[in-house]
């Protein structure tokens, strides 16, 4: 199935050598158990647990038993913004603070059957509506454990959401600083991950960091096509575009007309 797939693993280790970073992960431990950390984040994941694994970019296996049995469902962030497009950004605060030891066994009973109808489905055969019936039940597991957790993670909410205040504060003053068209720039800059700021702005403005730049740079461009009399080319070097080519196609490609059509429409 596009965007999903399923996998029954005894090695955790092996898991994370294998693990692509541009996939979220939900881990159902069947017996045993794996204590590890995710970006120094620390996980202990026993029978009957389940985990979600959010923004990958170092994990570190601490200890696994020998008899460790885990199902990995690997999402892609593609399909998960498909499954999550209607959820508010409250949803995505509890996803990322969520960790096993919220929950009792009992408050784990719910979000382990729905993963466990996920794993009976896509081994046993064809359905017509395979793929809405995944969807619909991994929503059902995420909203499961959003309603168990969200109580727990209120205080942890609030530094979140400041410490993303502040990432975008920065994020949109370094845009209108330094005119750079690229993520990785920006995300060095603030010493962080590209995934890390992805997340970033989905959970506080549900749109990627590419969307911001390309918002920002067209509000940039458009109010020195109205106001300024530089020509194409002498924008074009300001705003650090190879040539005015660059520049002329960068702007259609966002706003479907060319820099000089927009002037003339828009100019008073």
């Amino acid at each position: 199935m596009d965007g999903f797939k399923i996998d029954k693993i005894d090695s955790f280790s092996c898991f994370v050598e294998d693990i692509d970073y541009n996939m979220f992960y939900i881990l159902r431990c069947n017996k045993g158990s794996v204590s590890f950390s995710v970006n120094s984040k620390g996980f202990d994941l026993t029978t009957n647990n389940n985990v979600i694994i959010v923004s990958a970019q170092h994990i570190l296996v601490n200890k696994e038993s020998d008899d460790l049995e885990l199902v990995v469902y690997a999402i892609s962030y593609s399909y998960f913004d498909e499954l999550t497009v209607l959820f508010d950004d409250q949803f995505f605060k509890v996803l990322w603070c969520y960790t096993p030891n919220m929950l009792s066994e009992a408050q784990m009973a719910m979000s382990n059957s729905f993963l466990d109808q996920i794993y009976t489905i896509c081994t046993a055969g064809e359905y017509v509506y395979k793929k809405v019936i995944i969807s619909n039940i991994i929503q059902c597991y995420m909203l499961d454990i959003f309603e168990h957790v969200h109580l727990n993670v209120i205080d942890e909410l609030i530094s979140n959401t400041n410490h993303r205040k502040t990432i975008m504060s920065k994020f949109y003053r370094y845009i209108i600083e330094h005119k750079v068209r690229d993520v990785e720039f920006y995300a060095k800059l603030m010493n962080l991950s590209s995934r890390n700021l992805y997340n970033i702005t989905q959970a506080s403005l549900r749109v990627t960091p590419k969307n911001i730049i390309d918002s920002t740079m067209l509000a940039i461009i458009k109010n020195m096509l109205l106001v300024s009399g530089f020509n194409n080319q002498q924008i074009a070097e300001m705003l650090n575009f190879s040539d005015q080519s660059a520049f002329c196609q960068y702007f259609k490609r966002c706003e479907g007309i060319s820099p000089s059509a927009y002037r003339k429409i828009n100019k008073v």
